[in-house]
């Protein structure tokens, strides 16, 4: 309100102007100041525009619209029932980090000092609840699902994946020879299907699976889901299968006798010597040699072998033939058996024109292969080449093998899984965890638990557990897990618990007594049953008895023992008590009144780099204390801006909730709360919904309860009200000024272009950031903004020739922070924001900071005209 009658020159001017007309005072005509007459006008020009200036500040102060002083804004609200919000204290979620093998109890009321980032002092929490902590839930990491692909011919990695305890104690090396197919009977394996050797090239781990690499590739499997192995020892050959094809018989008077030696044994008889073996396709007639005979469970060894032992399991692989009885003719395979040791003989044996001592090996069951194998429906005769057959000593029991696992083809789930034993698992449930990656932290609960084998609860293995929420699958990597859990949390809020203070003495014949409370400010928390909602942490018992804290006196009967709870404008808290008629009087006595409270408000934002919180007090086998998150909800007091609003608002809906203007109002007398904007919207299947957008520091939890309280309480309470929280959407600015250079400081024309743009980051210069073109009183959620808009909003300045956008468009990074934002290069020019090839910003609000804007002058040529710089 311009309401001033004038300023010293105008009143002066006046003066000596009626001066000039007087005609007694026509002679005077010296008008310097050292003519005492001429000083006493110019003392009076100055009284006068003294009592002018503050006539238009009063005036001004006396009008919500106009006042600026915080006082007077709470003295006009104060006669609608409004009550400018006191400094809220913030809330924290702290890990802790125990040693040692056992849990340790963090009790509620456990004091932690914390120095954030950007606040002056170090802020003092306390917890809120107990909590055990176990050393393996300090920090730890959690793993994304994993699957075992069906194994093919391009599979090169394995694990074994038996879960008995002989094949969990099994180890393999670089080198080592396993034979790998499907057994008959798992039980008592006797034969082998697709059978074949692979070794061992490279060893590798991922949690408790030994992977391994196998050199070249298998040939007989294929799109199978897992296979079975086991690891060979030595190999060894069949006695004479590098006997002389032919054999000479030489006797006297007789010409000497050449015979083909037939490397060919039936294996449903006994080998016996001079046998005709002639049905055998060898390609000519042949016999065999042998001695001493062979039963058919009998296998003599090409060496002489003193160390196997009974007992030791044998795995045979050779070429054999069944006798096809219907069709005469003989048809081979490969096959692979399994047998046992159950005896061992050393002697010298013949085959053909060799002979040498060896180890007869017995086994348990003959050779006996079912026909089947061979395709045929009976047969008559069973046979083996020697010279194929190989003998593997078995050196571990069968193991089941698949494939190397891999990343399952889910981008987003809420399963992941826990390396630990099974009773550290079982710790994990209902329990909250804390997420950390790149800076930023998620809170998550874990719903159910799955103990992968209840046979072995003592080592280590994969469980699955259940999150509450879905989380990124790509931060949960089996290989190299980045994000980092922390599951032994503490919520906590700000506030230090001062000493119990005596306020003073009772005074029974004293109305409405009044005191302060000795240390300021007292912390305030959001109470979402509380009109308003927040809550002091405050308690006053007089004669040793709690009062009650209520909003005002009015309503209240003369004998309740109640009392009422203000703030001045230097932050200090009074307590005020009733008047016998509207609240009861102070009891007389000594000393009678006493507080109980909490002091400190604002924490808000992540721990201070390089620090770490400090606990209040020592605990046995307690290590570090972290706080991986922001600080929550804290907030200096309400300084009037939001109450001009507000408070108008809160008349026209006589307190209720009614109209969507109302909810808005409703939100914005909530601490920390500094833009709102509520809509109709359709959500969860088509509900209608009371959609409030809030731009806060405060959770979306609290502000949904407080919210959907005041809707219930005062409300047509008809649909459901849903929160979502705002963010501010950064963006870069680089423009190219052309400064008039009449004007002598060009820095000033420059915070006049910061003002009119409402950059933030320069309050410590006297910039207002809430105004301007990016600041928040005058934009909107969603509101777009264009290059021509900035360039005839600076061309307006002062000291402005032209200007002109050279690059314009949306910070990168996902923090909150604009310092840690980036700018692409080459940073692009975008006629608006949101640009056509961007999405448009749901619930987003422009900002613009200091470190992104750029003023480059440029050349101003009186003869030339303008040059960009």
């Amino acid at each position: 309100i311009d309401y001033r009658i004038g300023t010293y020159s105008d009143i002066l001017e006046a003066l000596l102007r009626k001066l000039n007309l007087e005609a007694s005072l026509v002679d005077w005509t010296y008008r310097e100041a050292d003519d005492p007459g001429i000083a006493l006008l110019e003392g009076a020009s100055i009284l006068g525009d003294i009592l002018a200036f503050y006539q238009e500040v009063y005036a001004n102060e006396a009008y919500l619209r106009t006042a600026k002083w915080r006082q007077s804004i709470v003295d006009l609200v104060r006669l609608t029932g409004y009550r400018l919000a006191p400094g809220i204290g913030g809330k924290a979620t702290f890990a802790f980090e125990v040693k040692g093998d056992k849990p340790v109890v963090i009790p509620a009321g456990f004091p932690i000092r914390a120095q954030l980032e950007d606040q002056p002092k170090s802020a003092e929490f306390k917890t809120t609840n107990d909590v055990t902590a176990y050393p393996w839930l300090s920090k730890f990491h959690l793993y994304r699902p994993l699957e075992s692909p069906y194994i093919t011919n391009q599979t090169k990695e394995f694990f074994v994946s038996s879960s008995t305890e002989e094949s969990d104690s099994i180890t393999l090396e670089k080198g080592d020879s396993l034979l790998i197919g499907y057994p008959y009977q798992f039980d008592a394996p006797s034969w082998f299907y697709y059978a074949e050797k692979i070794i061992v090239d490279n060893l590798d781990a991922i949690h408790h699976y030994s992977i391994f690499k196998i050199k070249g590739k298998i040939y007989s499997l294929s799109y199978q889901k897992k296979t079975f192995a086991y690891r060979l020892g030595r190999s060894f050959k069949h006695f004479g299968h590098n006997a002389p094809r032919k054999i000479i018989s030489i006797q006297t008077g007789v010409d000497p006798v050449e015979d083909n030696i037939s490397y060919f044994r039936y294996l449903d008889r006994t080998t016996t010597s001079n046998e005709s073996l002639t049905s055998v396709p060898i390609g000519d007639r042949s016999k065999v040699i042998v001695s001493p005979s062979l039963d058919k469970k009998e296998f003599p060894l090409e060496n002489d072998i003193d160390d196997l032992a009974v007992g030791t399991q044998l795995i045979i692989k050779g070429t054999f033939y069944k006798l096809d009885i219907k069709l005469t003719q003989w048809v081979k395979r490969e096959c692979t058996l399994i047998r046992t040791i159950t005896d061992i003989k050393a002697r010298s044996m013949t085959w053909g024109a060799l002979t040498s001592s060896t180890t007869i090996v017995i086994l348990d069951f003959q050779l006996f292969i079912p026909d089947f194998l061979f395709g045929i429906v009976d047969s008559a005769l069973t046979a083996v080449d020697i010279r194929t057959l190989t003998f593997y000593e078995v050196n571990s029991p069968m193991v089941s093998l698949q494939s190397k696992p891999v990343n399952n083809g889910d981008t987003v789930g809420n399963e992941l899984y826990f390396f630990g034993t099974g009773d550290q698992v079982q710790n994990l449930k209902g329990r909250q965890l804390l997420f950390e990656h790149a800076g930023k932290s998620d809170s998550n609960y874990v719903t159910n638990v799955e103990v992968s084998d209840k046979s072995t609860l003592s080592e280590n293995q994969l469980h699955r557990i259940t999150l509450a929420q879905d989380v990124h699958y790509e931060d949960f990597s089996n290989e190299t897990p980045e994000t980092i859990v922390y599951g032994n949390l503490a919520q906590a809020t700000q506030g230090k618990t001062e000493k119990d203070a005596i306020l003073g003495n009772g005074d029974a014949g004293t109305i409405f007594q009044t005191f302060k409370v000795p240390k300021a400010p007292v912390t305030y928390f959001i109470s979402e049953g509380n009109t308003p909602p927040e809550k002091p942490e405050l308690q006053v018992f007089v004669n040793g008895r709690l009062w009650t804290r209520v909003m005002a006196f009015y309503g209240h009967g003369s004998k309740e023992e109640i009392y009422i709870v203000r703030q001045d404008d230097d932050n200090n808290t009074w307590i005020q008590f009733g008047d016998g008629k509207t609240g009861a009087r102070l009891p007389s006595g000594i000393k009678n009144v006493v507080a109980r409270y909490r002091t400190g408000i604002g924490a808000y934002g992540p721990i201070k780099t390089g620090s770490n919180p400090n606990p209040g007090v020592q605990i046995d086998r307690l290590r570090k204390v972290y706080l991986p998150g922001l600080v929550t909800g804290g907030a200096e007091r309400e300084e009037g801006d939001c109450a001009r609003e507000a408070a108008p608002g809160k008349v026209q809906s006589l307190g209720r909730v009614v109209s969507l203007q109302d909810l808005e109002t409703e939100a914005l007398t909530i601490s920390n709360v500094e833009k709102v904007k509520a809509a109709w919207r359709l959500e969860n299947g088509g509900i209608p919904t009371l959609a409030v957008t809030v731009l806060s520091n405060e959770t979306s939890e609290v502000l949904q309860k407080t919210l959907s309280q005041c809707n219930e309480d005062r409300g047509a309470n008809r649909f459901p009200i849903s929160v979502r929280k705002a963010s501010r959407q950064y963006v870069y600015l680089t423009l190219t000024v052309g400064f008039d250079p009449s004007y002598y400081d060009q820095d000033l024309i420059k915070k006049s272009i910061k003002e009119v743009l409402g950059v933030s980051g320069e309050e410590a210069n006297g910039i207002d950031a809430s105004k301007g073109l990016f600041g928040i009183k005058g934009r909107q959620f969603d509101q777009p903004e264009y290059s021509s808009r900035v360039e005839g909003t600076v061309q307006n300045v002062d000291g402005v020739i032209w200007v002109k956008v050279n690059a314009f468009g949306e910070l990168q990074g996902e923090s909150d922070n604009p310092l840690e934002l980036i700018k692409p290069e080459p940073a692009p020019f975008n006629r608006s924001i949101p640009s056509e090839r961007s999405p448009a910003m749901v619930d987003k609000l422009l900002s613009l900071h200091s470190k992104h804007l750029l003023l480059i002058p440029g050349t101003v040529d009186p003869m030339e005209g303008s040059k960009d710089g």
